[in-house]
Protein backbone atom coordinates (compact mmCIF):
# COMPACT_ATOMS: atom_id res chain seq x y z
CA UNK A 1 0.00 0.00 0.00
CA UNK A 2 1.19 3.19 -0.99
CA UNK A 3 3.13 5.61 2.07
CA UNK A 4 -0.11 8.42 1.71
CA UNK A 5 -3.04 6.35 1.82
CA UNK A 6 -1.56 4.29 4.73
CA UNK A 7 -0.94 7.47 7.11
CA UNK A 8 -3.99 8.68 5.78
CA UNK A 9 -5.82 5.44 6.76
CA UNK A 10 -4.26 5.33 9.95
CA UNK A 11 -4.84 8.79 11.08
CA UNK A 12 -8.55 7.57 10.19
CA UNK A 13 -8.42 4.59 12.30
CA UNK A 14 -7.07 6.32 15.26
CA UNK A 15 -9.85 8.75 15.23
CA UNK A 16 -12.85 6.25 14.92
CA UNK A 17 -11.27 4.11 17.67
CA UNK A 18 -10.94 7.44 19.81
CA UNK A 19 -14.62 8.13 19.28
CA UNK A 20 -15.62 4.88 19.36
CA UNK A 21 -14.47 4.17 22.88
CA UNK A 22 -15.58 7.72 23.79
CA UNK A 23 -19.38 6.46 22.38
CA UNK A 24 -18.56 3.33 24.14
CA UNK A 25 -18.12 4.98 27.67
CA UNK A 26 -20.86 7.39 27.56
CA UNK A 27 -23.55 5.48 26.31
CA UNK A 28 -26.29 3.42 28.06
CA UNK A 29 -28.05 2.02 25.44
CA UNK A 30 -26.36 -0.82 23.00
CA UNK A 31 -27.65 1.11 19.70
CA UNK A 32 -25.89 4.33 20.60
CA UNK A 33 -22.30 2.38 20.93
CA UNK A 34 -23.30 0.28 17.74
CA UNK A 35 -23.71 4.06 15.80
CA UNK A 36 -20.43 5.43 17.06
CA UNK A 37 -18.23 2.30 15.71
CA UNK A 38 -20.17 2.44 12.61
CA UNK A 39 -19.91 5.84 11.94
CA UNK A 40 -15.78 5.24 12.68
CA UNK A 41 -16.07 2.25 10.17
CA UNK A 42 -17.62 4.53 7.57
CA UNK A 43 -15.47 7.55 8.72
CA UNK A 44 -12.14 5.27 7.69
CA UNK A 45 -13.83 3.83 4.61
CA UNK A 46 -14.47 7.10 3.31
CA UNK A 47 -11.12 8.26 3.96
CA UNK A 48 -9.31 5.67 2.53
CA UNK A 49 -11.01 5.55 -0.56
CA UNK A 50 -10.43 9.11 -1.08
CA UNK A 51 -6.59 9.03 -0.22
CA UNK A 52 -7.07 6.39 -3.00
CA UNK A 53 -8.82 8.51 -5.39
CA UNK A 54 -5.88 11.26 -4.46
CA UNK A 55 -3.22 8.81 -5.53
CA UNK A 56 -4.36 7.94 -8.59
CA UNK A 57 -5.04 11.76 -9.69
CA UNK A 58 -1.60 12.23 -9.11
CA UNK A 59 -0.54 8.99 -11.06
CA UNK A 60 -2.51 10.87 -13.76
CA UNK A 61 -0.81 13.95 -13.76
CA UNK A 62 2.43 12.67 -13.59
CA UNK A 63 1.61 10.52 -16.52
CA UNK A 64 0.41 13.48 -18.75
CA UNK A 65 3.17 15.60 -17.56
CA UNK A 66 5.55 12.98 -18.25
CA UNK A 67 3.71 12.16 -21.75
CA UNK A 68 4.15 15.97 -22.50
CA UNK A 69 8.00 16.05 -22.00
CA UNK A 70 8.25 13.47 -24.64
CA UNK A 71 5.68 15.56 -26.96
CA UNK A 72 8.32 18.46 -26.68
CA UNK A 73 11.03 16.54 -26.88
CA UNK A 74 10.17 15.51 -30.12
CA UNK A 75 9.06 18.74 -31.17
CA UNK A 76 12.58 19.97 -30.44
CA UNK A 77 13.89 16.98 -32.20
CA UNK A 78 11.96 18.15 -35.28
CA UNK A 79 12.81 21.86 -35.19
CA UNK A 80 16.95 20.37 -34.69
CA UNK A 81 16.60 18.97 -37.30
CA UNK A 82 15.01 21.96 -39.86
CA UNK A 83 17.66 24.00 -38.61
CA UNK A 84 19.90 21.37 -39.39
CA UNK A 85 18.38 21.41 -42.72
CA UNK A 86 18.70 25.08 -43.01
CA UNK A 87 22.09 25.59 -41.47
CA UNK A 88 23.98 27.13 -44.63
CA UNK A 89 26.80 25.19 -46.76
CA UNK A 90 30.23 26.25 -45.95
CA UNK A 91 30.56 25.94 -49.63
CA UNK A 92 28.63 29.07 -49.94
CA UNK A 93 30.77 30.90 -47.65
CA UNK A 94 31.88 33.64 -50.64
CA UNK A 95 28.39 34.97 -50.51
CA UNK A 96 27.96 38.93 -49.40
CA UNK A 97 27.69 39.74 -45.73
CA UNK A 98 25.62 42.67 -46.43
CA UNK A 99 24.60 43.40 -42.43
CA UNK A 100 28.17 43.34 -41.73
CA UNK A 101 29.32 45.27 -45.05
CA UNK A 102 31.96 43.44 -44.97
CA UNK A 103 34.33 42.87 -49.31
CA UNK A 104 34.50 38.96 -49.71
CA UNK A 105 38.32 38.58 -50.77
CA UNK A 106 39.37 37.66 -54.12
CA UNK A 107 38.43 34.19 -55.20
CA UNK A 108 41.73 32.21 -56.65
CA UNK A 109 42.08 32.02 -60.52
CA UNK A 110 41.30 28.73 -61.24
CA UNK A 111 37.50 29.28 -58.87
CA UNK A 112 34.42 31.06 -60.64
CA UNK A 113 33.72 34.67 -59.70
CA UNK A 114 31.50 35.18 -57.25
CA UNK A 115 28.52 37.32 -57.55
CA UNK A 116 28.51 40.72 -56.42
CA UNK A 117 25.67 42.23 -53.95
CA UNK A 118 23.71 44.33 -56.38
CA UNK A 119 23.27 48.05 -55.84
CA UNK A 120 20.59 49.28 -58.03
CA UNK A 121 17.32 48.38 -59.97
CA UNK A 122 19.70 47.55 -62.63
CA UNK A 123 22.28 45.87 -61.46
CA UNK A 124 19.09 43.47 -59.95
CA UNK A 125 18.04 43.21 -63.35
CA UNK A 126 21.09 41.52 -64.30
CA UNK A 127 21.03 38.46 -61.41
CA UNK A 128 17.34 37.66 -61.90
CA UNK A 129 16.18 34.88 -64.00
CA UNK A 130 14.90 36.56 -66.96
CA UNK A 131 11.54 34.65 -67.76
CA UNK A 132 9.22 34.54 -64.19
CA UNK A 133 7.13 31.96 -65.34
CA UNK A 134 9.75 29.86 -65.59
CA UNK A 135 11.48 29.71 -62.68
CA UNK A 136 15.07 27.76 -62.32
CA UNK A 137 17.67 27.21 -59.84
CA UNK A 138 18.24 29.83 -58.00
CA UNK A 139 22.27 28.91 -56.61
CA UNK A 140 23.66 30.82 -60.09
CA UNK A 141 21.68 34.02 -59.76
CA UNK A 142 21.65 34.31 -55.79
CA UNK A 143 22.26 38.29 -54.30
CA UNK A 144 20.38 37.41 -50.96
CA UNK A 145 21.79 38.75 -47.25
CA UNK A 146 22.28 35.52 -46.04
CA UNK A 147 24.41 32.38 -47.74
CA UNK A 148 21.71 29.90 -50.35
CA UNK A 149 20.81 26.75 -48.89
CA UNK A 150 21.54 23.89 -50.92
CA UNK A 151 18.04 22.36 -50.77
CA UNK A 152 18.75 18.10 -51.37
CA UNK A 153 17.12 16.74 -54.64
CA UNK A 154 13.42 16.52 -54.66
CA UNK A 155 14.03 13.56 -57.09
CA UNK A 156 10.54 15.08 -59.61
CA UNK A 157 8.32 15.13 -56.83
CA UNK A 158 7.65 18.66 -56.10
CA UNK A 159 8.07 21.52 -59.41
CA UNK A 160 7.60 24.86 -59.45
CA UNK A 161 5.51 24.92 -62.64
CA UNK A 162 5.15 29.13 -63.03
CA UNK A 163 5.89 32.21 -60.96
CA UNK A 164 4.20 35.28 -62.11
CA UNK A 165 3.88 38.85 -61.09
CA UNK A 166 0.92 40.60 -59.88
CA UNK A 167 0.18 43.43 -58.14
CA UNK A 168 1.91 44.38 -54.82
CA UNK A 169 -1.01 44.61 -52.05
CA UNK A 170 1.53 45.83 -49.43
CA UNK A 171 3.02 49.31 -49.27
CA UNK A 172 6.26 48.04 -47.93
CA UNK A 173 7.03 45.39 -50.50
CA UNK A 174 6.64 47.00 -54.45
CA UNK A 175 7.37 43.39 -55.95
CA UNK A 176 4.77 40.38 -55.29
CA UNK A 177 4.78 37.36 -57.50
CA UNK A 178 2.28 34.16 -57.75
CA UNK A 179 3.86 30.44 -57.33
CA UNK A 180 2.80 27.49 -58.42
CA UNK A 181 4.00 24.35 -57.50
CA UNK A 182 3.21 20.85 -58.16
CA UNK A 183 3.45 17.15 -56.93
CA UNK A 184 3.49 13.69 -58.09
CA UNK A 185 2.01 12.73 -54.65
CA UNK A 186 -0.39 13.78 -52.43
CA UNK A 187 0.48 15.27 -49.06
CA UNK A 188 -2.42 14.52 -45.94
CA UNK A 189 0.10 16.43 -44.24
CA UNK A 190 2.63 19.06 -45.29
CA UNK A 191 5.78 21.06 -44.74
CA UNK A 192 7.50 22.83 -47.16
CA UNK A 193 10.33 24.77 -47.74
CA UNK A 194 10.76 27.22 -50.59
CA UNK A 195 13.60 29.14 -51.53
CA UNK A 196 14.01 32.32 -53.35
CA UNK A 197 16.88 34.00 -54.75
CA UNK A 198 16.34 37.25 -52.80
CA UNK A 199 15.19 38.33 -49.54
CA UNK A 200 11.27 38.03 -48.97
CA UNK A 201 9.06 40.20 -46.80
CA UNK A 202 6.49 37.83 -45.99
CA UNK A 203 4.73 35.20 -47.57
CA UNK A 204 1.36 33.60 -47.86
CA UNK A 205 0.51 29.62 -48.92
CA UNK A 206 -2.77 27.19 -50.01
CA UNK A 207 -4.11 24.98 -51.75
CA UNK A 208 -4.74 26.31 -55.31
CA UNK A 209 -8.64 25.26 -55.45
CA UNK A 210 -9.19 26.42 -52.09
CA UNK A 211 -10.52 23.92 -49.62
CA UNK A 212 -9.85 23.87 -45.83
CA UNK A 213 -6.49 23.66 -44.26
CA UNK A 214 -6.18 22.42 -40.28
CA UNK A 215 -3.49 23.45 -38.05
CA UNK A 216 -1.61 26.29 -40.67
CA UNK A 217 1.70 27.97 -39.90
CA UNK A 218 3.53 29.89 -42.13
CA UNK A 219 6.43 32.66 -42.71
CA UNK A 220 9.74 32.89 -43.00
CA UNK A 221 12.73 30.80 -41.92
CA UNK A 222 14.78 32.04 -38.87
CA UNK A 223 17.92 33.72 -40.01
CA UNK A 224 17.19 32.73 -43.71
CA UNK A 225 15.10 35.86 -44.85
CA UNK A 226 14.74 34.64 -48.68
CA UNK A 227 13.08 31.00 -47.35
CA UNK A 228 9.45 30.47 -47.01
CA UNK A 229 7.98 27.62 -45.04
CA UNK A 230 4.53 26.62 -44.83
CA UNK A 231 2.95 23.89 -42.94
CA UNK A 232 -0.45 22.20 -42.34
CA UNK A 233 -1.55 19.23 -40.62
CA UNK A 234 -4.50 18.43 -42.59
CA UNK A 235 -6.25 19.83 -45.74
CA UNK A 236 -8.88 18.99 -48.17
CA UNK A 237 -8.89 18.82 -50.69
CA UNK A 238 -4.95 17.44 -49.99
CA UNK A 239 -1.59 19.18 -52.37
CA UNK A 240 -1.68 16.76 -54.60
CA UNK A 241 -1.22 16.06 -58.64
CA UNK A 242 -4.69 17.50 -58.88
CA UNK A 243 -4.94 20.42 -56.59
CA UNK A 244 -1.51 22.32 -56.69
CA UNK A 245 -0.40 24.67 -54.22
CA UNK A 246 -0.61 28.14 -54.51
CA UNK A 247 2.22 30.59 -52.68
CA UNK A 248 2.20 34.49 -52.82
CA UNK A 249 5.79 36.18 -51.87
CA UNK A 250 6.31 39.66 -51.58
CA UNK A 251 9.44 41.35 -51.85
CA UNK A 252 11.63 44.75 -52.19
CA UNK A 253 13.52 43.32 -55.34
CA UNK A 254 12.65 41.19 -57.73
CA UNK A 255 13.05 37.74 -56.87
CA UNK A 256 12.66 33.81 -58.90
CA UNK A 257 11.76 31.12 -56.40
CA UNK A 258 12.53 28.01 -58.49
CA UNK A 259 13.49 25.63 -55.23
CA UNK A 260 10.99 23.85 -53.31
CA UNK A 261 11.44 21.06 -50.80
CA UNK A 262 9.59 19.35 -47.97
CA UNK A 263 11.22 18.68 -44.49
Amino acid sequence: MDLDIAIAVALAILVAVTTGLAGQLASTKAWHKWLFWGTGVIMVSLIGWQAYRSKEASDRNTKAASDMQTSLNALQSKFDQLWGFLNPNPKQAHVDNQSSGETPAKPAENKPKPKPTPTSTTSIQSVVAPAPSSPQDNSSNYYGSMPHVDFPPSNGVLTVVSQNPITSTRSDAPYQSEIVVQSTATWQSLKLALQCNGDLVTGSAGPSSGGMTIMTSQGLANGHPNIFLYEYQSASPPFSSSDPLKIEVWSKKPVSCGEVETF
